[in-house]
């Protein structure tokens, strides 16, 4: 069809469509009422419309979120950090065989410098000994000891545990869980024994508590006597002085962590020595005590234990040490004059 053609038959429509529109006549322009209606009923089901749009929104975004986050969790699972063990002690001394129990099975030997974790069960040998510097304390544990070291407290299995906070009073409470009850202690030295259902604590220096769900015991050391209280298999519970050295407390000082004398006074190592065996210090005289605050030792760079120690005073000082009078340490002098240096 060519272009004049189309235009012809364009003509004719429009004609009938003007022809058609003349028929049904102009609409009826609506009253006020009905656009005040219609715009109701507009604005209601736009709003309707809205409100299931942002339903559907908000079911998409939240299943969504759920599903970043499962796959967020699921990512960093296997990426979650474990907790470290804590350190809790470390050996200072060892002799004989000294172990950490693992789940029943025997873990690992224990040498010096190696540390224990919270938690950790450690068993000495029938012929061992085991020193450690645990929270600032001095640790040690008999042969044939099993324990439990954590985080605030040591619990003792079977054997015993000798404890040393030192001599300045600590505001650090250490606790011991036996059997019959918890010890803690007021600056002490102090040791606790659990053999054959049986349960002794013993201190020679500072205060002791044994609490438990039917007694709360108080036991305080003097400058003559320890004191020591013990709880059998039956529940029975009996106080007694005890020794502040001897046999009961001989087993520590082998795994004392021993003191380098080198360039110290023979005052120094005499008190350190002297608190180690639980003997007390006497001086003669005031002379005496002055010599050996200025009588310096020459000495190896190694630590000594407590006895050497007291040999080594003995034979490179004019001081002379007698423990006769059971637990004291009488310092003398054959003369009555003040050496300077040894």
């Amino acid at each position: 069809m060519s272009t004049s053609e189309r235009s012809e038959a364009d003509r004719r429509k429009d004609a009938e469509l003007a022809a058609l529109f003349e028929q049904v006549g102009t609409r009826p322009e609506p009253s006020a009422e009905q656009l005040d209606r219609w715009r109701h009923d507009f604005a209601a089901d736009l709003k309707l419309v809205r409100k299931r749009r942002r339903r559907r929104t908000m079911v998409w975004l939240a299943g969504a979120c759920a599903a970043a986050i499962a796959v967020a969790v699921a990512m960093n699972w296997s990426a979650a950090p474990v907790p470290s063990p804590v350190p809790v002690a470390e050996v200072v001394t060892a002799f004989g065989g000294n172990v950490v129990i693992a789940d029943g099975t025997v873990g690992r030997a224990l040498n010096v410098g190696d540390v224990l974790l919270e938690g950790e069960r450690v068993q000495s040998g029938q012929r061992s000994g085991l020193g450690l510097l645990c929270r600032g304390a001095d640790v040690r544990l008999d042969a044939g000891t099993v324990a439990v070291f954590r985080e605030d407290r040591l619990e003792l299995v079977s054997g015993a545990v000798y404890l040393d906070t030192g001599p300045a009073p600590t505001t650090e409470t250490w606790l011991i869980d036996t059997p019959v009850g918890t010890f803690s202690h007021l600056g002490t030295q102090f040791l606790v024994r659990v053999v054959d259902g049986e349960v002794m604590g013993a201190v020679r220096e500072g205060t002791i508590r044994l609490r438990s769900d039917h007694s709360d015991i108080r036991l305080a050391a003097t400058s003559e006597t320890a004191r020591a209280v013990v709880v059998d298999a039956t529940g029975s519970v009996r106080r007694t002085d005890v020794e502040a050295g001897g046999e009961l407390w001989s087993w520590a000082l082998q795994s004392a962590p021993g003191m380098v004398l080198n360039s110290r006074s023979a005052d120094e190592v005499l008190r350190w020595a002297a608190r180690e065996q639980g003997l007390r210090l006497e001086y003669a005289s005031e002379a005496v005590e002055r010599s050996a605050r200025r009588a310096i030792l020459s000495a190896g760079p190694e630590p000594a234990p407590p006895a050497r120690a007291l040999d080594v005073v003995n034979a490179a000082t004019r001081l002379e040490l007698d423990t006769s009078r059971g637990n004291v340490l009488q310092v003398t002098r054959p003369l009555e004059r003040d050496e300077q240096t040894y």
